[in-house]
């Protein structure tokens, strides 16, 4: 239930962060831990139904996530009072956010960037998740500013207050349910260029526990946010070379002054010049990949970067994280991971007549 396979007692964290995808760490920079008694955390292998929540400084994880319908858990492997005040709340927030009826709801916005003056359009799903029906289920969503409502847009039983700004819904949401709310805005014209426009609504059930969820963009600017990293394979053996493919995209409106930059995880070994790029320029510092190169909008570039595990990774992940700039104050995190299995060789015994 908990989603852990195994756990690695030896190895403590003293410094955690946020693993990429997941909904619990959410990519939260590195943060030292600050135990008020022994460290007693541990690491932890999650089986293949969950996922990393928040890695160590050693390269695994110590938080686990896992959805399972209908029910979800998040363990701690580390103690959560280890956190500075204010991560620690953030931490739980998100936790118990996520944990609840209604912690699969999202905004989404139709595009990152958006050129002077155009529409953005928002999708709003309220979710509920949960076993049993809730009664009382409220929405509030002021628009951004530097927008205008589009009338006439809004879609799905919602209500807009033009003097308060806001799309407003309240009612009741079966188990399983899930409420589709969709309307547009339009820029206000000239914006700086790079302007984020932040959109925040705020969800609530009759427990009275509170969620916000987000969308934003930026006007004017390249967008890399649909570039991806992916392994294979996603479980290798010692002395095997994995490939980490990285998929690099323009979504935006402005040429994309990029430049990626990968740190080699421990337990992995590089092999110089065997990196591979579609375009742009691939130089080696010390201990991690860097490359750089123009994308247009629309473009894409593709980055190739074969690692050897070595011994010491066994039974250990393997990660890969990485940072890409778009040269416009943008940047993506990019992760992936493998797991290194063990090799036993066991002796074969016979007995000559």
């Amino acid at each position: 239930y908990l989603g852990v396979a195994s756990a690695q007692q030896e190895l403590t964290a003293t410094l955690v962060l946020g693993a990429v995808d997941s909904p619990v760490g959410a990519a939260m920079p590195a943060v030292q831990l600050v135990y008020p008694y022994e460290n007693w955390s541990d690491a932890l292998r999650a089986t293949d139904q969950a996922q990393p929540a928040f890695w160590g400084q050693h390269g695994q994880p110590v938080a686990l996530n896992l959805a399972q319908g209908p029910w979800k858990t998040t363990y701690f492997a580390f103690s959560l009072e280890a956190l500075p005040a204010a991560d620690m709340a953030r931490v739980l927030g998100r936790a118990v956010g996520w944990l609840s009826p209604l912690g699969d709801s999202s905004l989404e916005v139709d595009r990152r960037t958006a050129g002077q003056g155009q529409e953005l359009a928002y999708t709003l799903h309220v979710r509920n998740t949960g076993p049993a029906l809730l009664t009382s289920v409220s929405l509030s969503n002021t628009l951004p500013l530097s927008t205008s409502y589009v009338a006439g847009s809004l879609e799905g039983p919602a209500s807009y207050d033009p003097a308060g700004r806001r799309v407003t819904w309240q009612g009741s949401l079966a188990p399983g349910q899930d409420v589709v709310i969709r309307y547009r805005v339009q820029l206000h014209s000239p914006l700086p260029e790079g302007a984020v426009i932040h959109n925040r609504a705020w969800l609530a059930d009759e427990s009275g526990l509170w969620l916000e969820r987000g969308a934003s963009s930026r006007v004017e600017a390249p967008d890399l946010s649909a570039s991806t990293l992916a392994v294979e394979p996603a479980k290798g053996l010692p002395g095997q070379v994995l490939t980490f493919s990285f998929a690099l995209r323009n979504d935006g409106v402005r040429v994309a002054q990029a430049r990626l930059v990968a740190p080699f995880p421990p337990g992995a070994a590089y092999r110089p010049g065997s990196a591979l790029a579609s375009s742009g320029t691939i130089s080696e510092a010390a201990n991690a990949l860097v490359w750089s190169g123009s994308i247009q909008p629309g473009g894409s570039a593709a980055v190739t970067l074969p690692l050897a595990a070595l011994p010491e990774a066994v039974t250990r992940y393997l990660p890969l994280r990485s940072s890409l700039e778009d040269g416009a104050g943008g940047v993506e995190t990019l992760e992936a991971y493998a797991w290194i299995k063990a090799i036993m060789f066991m002796p074969v015994m016979f007995e000559e007549n």
